[in-house]
């Protein structure tokens, strides 16, 4: 394809009949053209446009489909275009699909945790339908394109064949012929960090592969690359024979946990970080060695230590919050996505021990937004308490009927519990609340009422203290 092609294409699409993340897309066109620039900078400020619009906070609006078309559209002209820009944007929506933890052959953790929540109804299941369906709709695309990515591997430009080699692993098919195109590509290779990338994604493909396909599959090879601190041959063994990832030797991970961070324009993974990848699949592969969260958490005293990057180097994550966020994924993995808050009695040992020692990092916490996703909404404040080191009005007990059944709760669960129920209500009513209320009204002295209003003034568990204060004086 040409560049007037390209052009052409653009204008006959009515974008404004595909909604956004900010409303219809009325300038997607101009943004789109001004992407197949040859100034780098023009090229790279106007994907970053199209990828605000079509994608807010890794969340794909229906504009999507058709931006990932022409973004696959310019890395195919023969023009000299930075084709890996669009490359890199097209990945990105990838990543935000639903698709993007499949990739890796593991099942997608809103469907492991679907049976602790509400079921869907309404307005909120119509929405995760079509977000499905624009999920497929983009692999469909992917998979459309899949000849012209191979031949990408070949390009002259080192960053378009890393990040035309992470899409076809990304795409995840069961496609020979890439996986073909990748070793071919890899044999003629000679930039180690392209080399890294180019293994992964094949490691990627031959996850779907039956097994009489792998036959003269260098896997033991890819399993031993010393690349990046030997990153590459962790991650490599982790996903190809996640069984015997006991077997793992605690020296090489805990390297592999202290690989430099790279360009993440030549190595679009985790952000340019091995050891954050590293991370990430120690915990996508579910491993069980015990020993594995001992040596994230090395890994986490090791990048505290490292200096900050020098200004005007621009890092999203750095090491220490990947690794951080990984590991509580690894910790509290079966708490994710709950509402409610974590209460101490439902911790385990090791989660018990693990807290313990995250408070060593303080101020910084690791895994902040984990924790934050697991129940423990405030960290730094709540972990005093779930360590049984301190109590505080809110952490009363209260006992009565909840659900036909007798329970034990602080007050602060009765309340949150509450909140849950009424927020799930049809229409907006505080039904469970008044039902707490009263319990709270026959069960609590004055003084232990004043003793729970002082700590939801002081924040605790995130208690809008407006609303409980007037109701809670009332009572008193």
């Amino acid at each position: 394809m040409n560049k007037n092609t390209y052009e052409a294409n653009l204008r006959e699409v009515s974008w404004s009949e595909f909604p956004g993340a900010y409303g219809p897309s009325f300038e997607m066109a101009s943004h789109l053209l001004a992407a197949s620039s040859r100034e780098e900078d023009t090229a790279r400020e106007a994907i970053g446009m199209v990828l605000g619009h079509v994608c807010h906070q890794q969340v794909l609006a229906p504009s999507a489909v058709p931006a990932a078309r022409f973004l696959l559209q310019l890395a195919a002209l023969r023009e000299p275009v930075h084709h890996w820009l669009a490359l890199q944007a097209v990945e990105q929506l990838l990543e935000s699909s639903w698709m993007f933890r499949e990739a890796f052959g593991f099942v997608p953790r809103r469907k492991e945790f679907a049976g602790k929540r509400p079921p869907l109804s309404g307005e909120t299941l119509r929405w995760a339908r079509e977000y499905d369906q624009l999920s497929e709709q983009l692999q469909a695309l992917l998979v459309q394109h899949v000849p012209h990515l191979r031949g990408l591997l070949g390009s002259t430009d080192a960053r378009t064949r890393a990040h035309a080699a992470r899409v076809l692993g990304l795409v995840g098919t069961r496609d020979e012929a890439s996986l073909k195109s990748l070793l071919a590509a890899l044999a003629a290779e000679e930039d180690p960090t392209v080399r890294a990338v180019m293994i992964l994604s094949a490691v990627l493909l031959a996850r779907h592969m039956e097994p009489g396909q792998l036959e003269n599959m260098p896997l033991r090879d890819w399993a031993a690359s010393p690349l990046l601190d030997g990153a590459v041959g962790t991650v490599a063994s982790l996903l190809l024979e996640p069984e015997q990832v006991l077997a793992l030797r605690a020296n090489s991970v805990r390297r592999a946990l202290r690989a430099h961070r790279l360009d993440v324009d030549i190595f679009p993974w985790c952000d340019g970080s091995p050891a954050g990848l590293v991370a990430e699949a120690l915990v996508l592969t579910q491993t069980a060695n015990e020993s594995i969260p001992q040596l994230m958490l090395e890994a986490l005293r090791y990048w505290k230590e490292q200096p900050e990057p020098d200004e005007g180097v621009f890092q999203e994550w750095s090491e220490f919050e990947i690794i951080g966020e990984r590991l509580v994924e690894q910790m509290f993995g079966e708490c994710s996505g709950r509402r409610e808050f974590l209460s101490r009695e439902e911790l385990s040992p090791a989660q018990r021990s693990f807290l313990s020692q995250l408070r060593e990092f303080l101020p910084l916490i690791p895994g902040v937004h984990g924790l934050q996703a697991s129940g423990i909404r405030s960290p730094r404040r709540d972990m005093p308490r779930l360590l049984s080191e301190v109590t505080g009005g809110m952490d009363q007990e209260m006992c009565w009927f909840w659900d036909g059944r007798r329970v034990s709760w602080p007050l602060w669960k009765w309340w949150h519990q509450a909140e849950l129920v009424d927020g799930w209500s049809e229409d907006s009513c505080f039904v469970a609340r008044e039902y707490v209320l009263d319990i709270m009204q026959r069960q609590l002295t004055p003084a232990q009422l004043t003793s729970a209003a002082t700590d939801v003034v002081e924040g605790a568990y995130d208690i809008p203290p407006a609303l409980w204060i007037g109701r809670v004086e009332r009572l008193a």
